[in-house]
């Protein structure tokens, strides 16, 4: 297969064949699916000329419709006073505020600009926390294709922008050096929550020599380059309309956005983790054994018998032709791999997997909404919070890309790794750390919270708790004074050496809507 860059994606002909070269070059009948057909249609986009088109229906398919242009927006179209004048599939008569029509309809973007949406009718101020100024809460792109939006939050003014995606000030990355094998890359917002993850996510990169053979990415969704591009190489992607209802979008949506961008990645392979993920070894050994068609992850916790019966009654709710289980079960090329991170994927391969990936959590999550017994059946998956995590296993079945899946990392609450199995590990998934409960001086820093995990020792510090970034509990005492687990002790040393190597999270309008660091609170709160 021909290489790639930027502002394209690769995708599959019918049952698995490949093409080569640019999307477009071909006549896109033969495209393995109507998905890959408009990421097409949207990859010319840029040829066009600016049009944004308003539906009642959710799907951007039936009824009433209205277009409008670049002359017809201008500066900013204020649409708590623009009447929606339908186009199409209902009565002329019909006059209806267009904020009210956009509670529950579609939006669709062509040309070569984006749209910017605010929840106050004048959208006027500068960008701001959610709910501030002119609250900017979202960006529809071309790429997006059909975006349905919500109640919450609001859209009641837009703007029109140059592209952020081909924006070079919207990335920090490295654009010259040595070839590297591999780049790991984690989603990201610009909260005091992710900024010390991301310290010590780059300390321990760093400490662990993956910087010989890789790159560090962070993918940080914002509404413009935060005040850390400098220290962490950052690609910037603004927010998709549905992220502010579940933001593990952010994931699949700011990765899609980084492989179309003049920035996008040229190494052979992309580990994709999480914030929490904190390395600990070399990964050079597991990139060298991915292939094309073949990634390797980490099981999932609903890798079983159980998880695998729920994940086969849920794609019958995802998948295109229910109503036919031989076709809806032949949608998946290859067999269902329950992986979860780190997803260590060939790049064209995760391109391929990535618009399937943020189209499969949209439509769980929609399906989520408002519909308990849904929720019910699949409370099981923990399918509320977890969704990004089922849609990843079923978009790369449907791009047919398995995964050889192998225990990489230890979590916080998993029992201790012996001696046999620390040199398999890669990376902590850290959470809490402990003091054992006869380790006198650690009664400075105990925690109410986390009682339930008594078992592992004295709770000294969570990253769900507020102070997470502030409290820090050091020292940590000598293995012959009292015996600290591996991850705590990973854990807390890799926060005092990050901080110690970056220094303290430093206050601005980017976090606790600019508020002292120093003082609990805000912890989530980031520029939207």
């Amino acid at each position: 297969m021909a290489g790639w860059r930027g502002s394209f994606i690769f995708c599959r002909e019918k049952r698995g064949q490949e093409r080569s070269g640019v999307l477009g070059t071909k006549d896109m009948t033969h495209l393995h699916s109507q998905e890959e057909l408009e990421l097409v249609y949207l990859s010319k986009s840029s040829q066009r000329p600016v049009k944004v088109t308003f539906y009642q229906d959710p799907h951007c398919r039936d009824g009433p419709y209205m277009e409008v242009d670049e002359s017809d927006i201008g500066d900013g179209m204020n649409l708590c006073s623009t009447e929606f004048t339908p186009s199409g599939g209902g009565p002329a008569a019909t006059r209806l505020k267009l904020d009210a029509v956009m509670r529950g309809g579609g939006i669709r973007v062509e040309g070569p600009k984006e749209l910017d949406l605010y929840s106050r009718c004048d959208g006027s101020g500068e960008v701001d926390v959610l709910g501030g100024k002119g609250s900017y809460h979202a960006t529809v792109m071309p790429m997006d294709g059909c975006t349905k939006l919500w109640d919450w939050p609001a859209t009641k003014f837009i703007k029109l922008r140059d592209s952020s995606v081909k924006d070079p000030s919207y990335s920090s990355l490295p654009n010259v050096g040595a070839k590297k094998l591999y780049n790991v890359v984690f989603s990201a917002e610009s909260s005091e929550y992710f900024y010390y993850q991301a310290m010590a996510n780059l300390h321990a990169f760093t400490a662990t020599g993956n910087d010989r053979n890789g790159r560090w990415t962070r993918a940080l969704t914002c509404a413009e380059p935060d005040d850390a591009m400098h220290m962490f190489p950052t690609i910037v992607s603004k927010r998709h309309a549905y992220s502010r209802r579940y933001s593990p979008l952010n994931k699949a949506d700011a990765l899609m956005k980084w492989f179309a961008g003049p920035s996008a990645p040229t190494e052979e392979v992309i580990i994709v983790i999480d914030p929490d993920n904190w390395l600990t070894a070399d990964l050079t050994p597991i990139a060298q054994e991915v292939k094309k068609g073949a990634a390797i992850a980490n099981g999932a916790w609903y890798n079983g018998a159980h998880g695998r019966r729920k994940m086969h009654d849920l794609w019958t709710h995802l998948c295109d032709r229910p109503e036919d289980p031989e076709k809806c079960m032949g949608q998946l090329l290859v067999p269902l791999d329950l992986a979860a991170v780190p997803y260590f994927v060939q790049r064209e391969d995760l391109a391929v997997i990535l618009p399937r990936w943020k189209r499969l959590i949209i439509k769980i999550k929609e399906l989520c909404e408002g519909n308990e017994p849904f929720k019910n059946e699949f409370k099981g998956l923990q399918i509320t919070w977890g969704a990004e995590m089922l849609a990843y296993n079923f978009a790369a079945a449907e791009a047919g890309i398995r995964h050889d899946l192998r225990a990489l990392q230890v979590r916080d609450v998993d029992p201790e790794p012996g001696p046999m199995r620390l040199p398999m590990i890669y990376m902590i998934h850290m959470g809490r750390a402990w003091f054992p409960w006869n380790y006198e001086p650690g009664k400075v820093w105990e925690h109410t919270e986390g009682r339930d995990f008594k078992r592992h020792g004295r709770q000294v510090w969570c990253k769900c708790n507020k102070t997470a970034a502030i409290v820090r509990p050091w020292p940590i005492p000598d293995e012959s004074v009292a015996h600290v687990d591996y991850v705590s002790r990973i854990t807390l040393t890799y926060l005092h050496d990050s901080f110690e190597e970056f220094g303290a999270v430093p206050r601005s309008k980017y976090r606790k809507g600019g508020k002292d660091p120093n003082q609990p609170g805000d912890y989530h709160l980031a520029l939207p």
